[in-house]
C-alpha cells in the first residue's frame, strides 16, 4: 500500500559529509516501492556538494538555519577514550573542566539543535501532511524535530538510530552532560511508535530501554554503487595494493597491526603498497615511520565517494580498522558493507569479538587479527595467490543477505505496522 512519509534528519545530500548515504538510499528505496517521499533536512552549505541526493529535488526541503558554533573547542588532550566515561557512576567536575562542561551542556544533543524550530515550523506549513514520519540520527536533534511533527500532526513516528544517543561509546560527554542527553533521548523516543537500530546489540540495549518494537536493519550496501566497475583494473597491476579510506580518528582506530606485520615480513615494495585517504592520513604515515616501513606506505588527502568506490573496487585487500574497546563489539561501521560490495578480501584490525568480526568470518571475507605474524603469514599467502595483476574476487555469495534493499524492506514493514497499530504521540 502506498503511504506518504516524511523523512526528517539534519543532514542529508547533496551538502552533507560523504558517509551520509543510508537516508538518501532508503528515500530511493520508499520511491522505488510506490510511496510518496518527502525529506526535511537542515541546509548544511557548509559541506559541499558531493553526495547523491537519490531522489529529486523537489521532494526535499532543505531548511536554513545556523548551527550552533563551537566556541570552545575541544583539544585532542580533552577527549577521552570511548566508553571511558562508563568508569564513573556519579557526575564529577573537576578543576579546569567547567567550561568544556558548559560548552557541551549549550549544544547537546548536537550542533544542529537549532534546526529543529525552523524545520518544525517550515513543515507545518506545507499543504501536504504524512502519514507517518521516519527520523534518523545522528544527528539526534533529527528525533526531536520528528517527535514535534509527530504530536502536532498526531501521525506516528519511527525513530533510527544509526549510533547510539546516550551512553554512546564515541561520545566525549562528561557524566553530567551524558545525563541530559538521556532526559532528552527519552523525551523524544518515548513518544516513538517503533525504534530502528543498526546492530542486534544496540537494538537489545533500546527494547530493555523503552519496551517498544525494535528492529534491526544493517547498513547493507547497494549493487548498484558498483555498476560499471565489475571490471575495474588493477589498482596498481605490479604491486599487492592494500586500501584505507577514511578517517583513522586520529590514530583511535589503528593499523599498527599491519604495520608490525610488514617490519616482519620486509615485501619487496615493488611487490606490495598501503593506501592511506583521509583527512588524518598523516597519522598512519608518521606510524609508519616509526614502524620502518615507510616506504611500503603512501598518504592521500580525502576523495570523494565514488572514487573510493572505484579504488576499493581495484585493490587488493580492503583494511577495516576499529576500536579495540569493549563498546565496539556492538557496531558494525557501514564502511564493511561497502567493503562487502567491492568484493575484495578485508584484513580487520582492533575489536576482535562482535558483530563486524562475527560477519567477516561467517561469510569468509577475509582475516580479522591484530597479531602481526598471523598477519604477515596472511600477506605471504596473498602475495603467492595474486595472479593476473590482481587477487580474485570474493565469491558472490559471500553478499547474500547483506544490500540495503534486504534491510530496508524490515524498516517498510515496521512503518506499515506502526500505521495499523494504536497511534503513540
Amino acid at each position: 500500500m502506498s503511504r506518504r512519509i516524511l523523512i526528517v534528519t539534519g543532514l542529508y545530500p547533496p551538502n552533507a559529509p560523504t558517509a551520509t548515504v543510508r537516508a538518501p538510499k532508503f528515500a530511493r528505496f520508499l520511491l522505488d516501492r510506490g510511496h510518496d517521499v518527502r525529506v526535511l533536512c537542515g541546509l548544511n552549505l557548509q559541506f559541499p556538494a558531493v553526495v547523491d541526493p537519490e531522489i529529486p529535488a523537489e521532494r526535499i526541503a532543505a531548511v536554513p538555519y545556523v548551527r550552533r558554533g563551537r566556541t570552545a573547542p575541544m583539544t585532542e588532550a580533552d577527549q577521552p577514550k570511548p566508553a571511558a566515561k562508563a568508569a564513573s557512576a556519579e557526575p564529577q567536575v573537576r578543576p579546569g573542566r567547567l567550561r568544556r562542561l558548559i560548552w557541551q551542556l549549550s549544544y547537546l544533543p548536537d550542533p544542529h539543535i537549532t534546526w529543529i524550530d525552523p524545520a518544525v515550523e517550515a513543515a507545518l506549513a506545507w499543504d501536504w501532511k504524512p502519514d507517518a514520519i521516519f527520523s534518523t540520527g545522528p544527528p539526534h536533534s533529527s528525533h526531536m524535530a520528528a517527535a514535534k511533527l509527530s504530536r502536532a500532526w498526531g501521525v506516528p513516528f519511527v525513530a533510527e538510530l544509526r549510533d547510539l544517543w546516550a551512553d554512546n561509546i564515541y561520545g566525549n560527554e562528561s557524566v553530567i552532560a551524558n545525563r541530559v542527553n538521556r532526559w532528552m533521548e527519552r523525551r523524544a523516543l518515548s513518544k516513538a511508535a517503533a525504534l530502528v537500530a543498526m546492530t542486534e546489540g544496540s537494538a537489545a540495549i533500546l527494547a530493555r530501554r523503552y519496551g517498544k518494537p525494535v528492529v534491526c536493519a544493517a547498513n547493507g550496501y547497494d549493487p548498484a554503487d558498483f555498476a560499471g566497475l565489475e571490471d575495474v583494473p588493477a589498482f596498481d597491476a605490479e604491486r599487492l595494493t592494500i586500501v584505507h579510506a577514511g578517517s583513522t580518528y586520529n590514530g583511535g582506530r589503528s593499523p599498527a597491526p599491519l604495520l608490525a606485520a610488514l617490519a616482519l615480513l620486509k615485501p619487496d615494495p615493488a611487490k606490495l603498497v598501503v593506501h592511506f585517504w583521509g583527512e588524518d592520513s598523516d597519522v598512519p604515515m608518521a606510524m609508519a615511520e616509526r614502524a620502518g616501513v615507510a616506504h611500503l606506505v603512501e598518504a592521500h588527502p580525502s576523495i570523494g565517494r565514488g572514487e573510493v568506490l572505484r579504488i576499493e573496487r581495484a585493490a587488493d585487500v580492503l583494511l577495516l580498522l576499529r576500536f579495540s574497546t569493549e563498546g565496539e563489539k556492538h557496531v558494525v561501521a557501514g564502511k564493511l558493507y561497502e567493503y562487502v560490495g567491492a568484493r575484495r578480501p578485508i584484513l580487520c584490525h582492533g575489536q576482535q569479538e562482535g558483530e563486524a568480526a562475527d560477519i567477516i568470518r561467517r561469510s569468509g571475507l577475509g582475516l580479522v587479527s591484530n597479531d602481526p605474524a598471523t598477519i604477515a603469514d596472511w600477506l605471504s599467502e596473498k602475495l603467492a595467490e595474486r595472479a593476473n595483476g590482481r587477487l580474485p574476487d570474493l565469491p558472490a555469495g559471500a553478499a547474500d543477505g547483506l544490500t540495503r534493499a534486504a534491510q530496508f524492506e524490515k524498516v517498510e514493514v515496521l512503518l506499515d505496522r506502526s500505521l495499523s497499530g494504536p497511534k503513540k504521540v
